[in-house]
């Protein structure tokens, strides 16, 4: 047991530095990129592209409960040592998804269209435009769902290293497609939805040739799919539905309320939020990508007492990984923005500040996430939790409607979240026996204490300094790094960071 915890956390450790090199990469990459289409697009069609797109994704929001469902089965079945199911279930899988594609392509066709035509708030001559890059980004999110089994079969036989690969060619593929389209006189907009569904094409071609070469489960065989797992899997996707559309409503769906009420150019600013909250919280999914597959076999091999570390664990490197990389940014980030994209959209800098507060409050649900879906238990966990995220659409539809300003939608999005967390944990605690107790020692305690004296040192600090912002940026993530250091981290864990940092010196 004790040897095969210690080669379980090694191999948390190797994916996730794996996964580490390939956001940071990812995330410089990404960042430039945005910079760029910003400026060759121009604010009012990067707006565009982001409400027309988001249309598609909130039409395939049925995609993420298969998702969720794919992963768990296959993760969970790895677990239990049933390798000859794991055929059965990825075929059952697949076949799901490409119906939910051809399900996607027939609303989007239908319901998606009527809705660009008459409710989006479009400039008329932009209308055209509109409808040919929607139809492009259908073709993309059709190509996307093909790929979900394969990436869902890498990563539950946690070939990260892959993952990553596959990752950063797709980031190198959409800053060439940003360079071509400077070569571009018209028709930017229309080019830039081409490219990037060329781009998925062509990583749903790389994950569906390595998945075959390597893993005899992928290949498909009509005659291997299981009806009964057909069902049971939709009913297990059907529940999860109910978190998949709140989150979609989250985004997406606020993201239209912005456009109807405010028009394209809000959009822009949230779309430039959502690039830069994507690139910062994509470092702690990366945390819990690792640890997600240990969460689901521990659980299904019974070890009841390792999948609460893990989930406990995850949820504090989580938590302060994300503190650590959105402290300098949240108090400096009307220069950052600035510095990175020269021509600042109206309200981005709020709704990027809103936006990380929201993620690092995620960063602790989305462990218990894990573990709850582990247990198989999801009728309650997913209604409960889905009908409150559900309630930010309603409840920020009410506020615009009595004046408030755009930064409101994302006020009530971090409230809800905080109520969301508090329900799940919950959760963890009836059905895994999670005690409050231990909850509270292992996670809230050192997260609450390190970020009251994080805030409370910078906030002396600023209101006695006049350095320039890139010093005042390098003091809150020297702090935040020593605090993080000597009260975030276990004594056994500062051991062991000690012994990591000495022997990369004596390299």
């Amino acid at each position: 047991m004790n040897n095969d915890t210690s080669s379980n956390n090694k191999r948390i450790a190797k994916n996730t530095l794996l996964l580490y090199f390939r956001m940071l990469f990812t995330m410089i990459v990404t960042l430039y990129t945005s910079r760029v289409i910003l400026q060759v697009l121009g604010i009012e069609d990067f707006g565009i592209y982001n409400v027309v797109a988001g249309i598609i994704s909130f039409i395939g929001f049925i995609n993420g409960c298969m998702t969720t469902a794919t992963s768990r089965y296959i993760t969970f079945s790895l677990g239990k040592g049933y390798k000859k199911e794991i055929n059965k279930i990825f075929n059952t899988a697949f076949y799901i998804h490409a119906i939910i594609a051809l399900i996607v392509v027939l609303l989007s066709e239908t319901i998606g269209i009527w809705f660009i035509e008459y409710k989006l708030n479009i400039p008329s001559e932009k209308i055209l435009d509109a409808h040919i890059i929607f139809q492009f980004a259908t073709a993309n999110v059709f190509f996307n769902i093909l790929t979900v089994p394969y990436s869902a079969l890498i990563v539950a036989h946690e070939k990260m290293s892959i993952y990553a690969y596959i990752s950063i060619v797709d980031v190198i593929i959409k800053l060439i497609i940003v360079l071509l389209l400077q070569l571009f006189a018209e028709n930017r907009l229309i080019y830039y939805g081409l490219f990037l569904m060329l781009s998925q094409i062509l990583q749903n071609m790389i994950y569906h040739y390595y998945c075959r070469k390597n893993y005899e489960e992928s290949a498909l065989r009509r005659t291997v799919m299981s009806h009964p797992l057909f069902k049971e899997m939709l009913s297990f996707a059907s529940w999860s539905m109910f978190t998949s559309l709140s989150g979609l409503m989250s985004t997406q769906g606020l993201n239209i309320l912005l456009n109807l009420f405010f028009g394209p150019i809000i959009n822009a600013s949230r779309g430039i939020a959502v690039q830069v909250q994507g690139a910062v919280y994509r470092f702690c999914v990366n945390i819990q990508i690792a640890f997600n597959p240990q969460i689901t076999k521990s659980y299904a091999s019974n070890e009841w007492d390792y999948a609460l570390k893990l989930m406990l664990n995850s949820s504090r490197f989580s938590f302060f990984l994300l503190l650590f990389l959105s402290i300098g940014l949240l108090t400096e980030t009307p220069y950052i923005i600035h510095l990175w994209l020269g021509n600042v959209p109206d309200y981005a800098c709020t709704f990027i500040q809103w936006m990380l507060f929201t993620s690092i409050v995620e960063a602790l649900c989305n462990p218990t996430d894990a573990i709850l879906l582990a247990t198989g238990h999801i009728k309650t966990h997913q209604s409960t939790v889905g009908i409150l995220l559900l309630s930010i659409v309603p409840i920020s539809w009410c506020l615009l409607q009595f004046g408030f300003n755009p930064e409101s939608v994302f006020v009530v999005h971090f409230a809800v979240t905080i109520m969301a967390l508090i329900v799940r944990v919950y959760l963890v605690h009836k059905y895994v026996g999670l005690t409050f107790e231990n909850y509270l020692k292992k996670c809230i305690k050192p997260i609450t204490t390190a970020t009251l004296l994080l805030c409370f040192v910078v906030f002396i600090y600023y209101k006695n300094t006049s350095f320039h912002a890139i010093l005042n940026i390098a003091f809150c993530l020297a702090v935040s790094l020593i605090i993080i250091y000597w009260i975030g981290l276990t004594k056994k864990e500062r051991n062991f960071v000690n012994q990591k940092c000495t022997k990369i010196l004596h390299l």
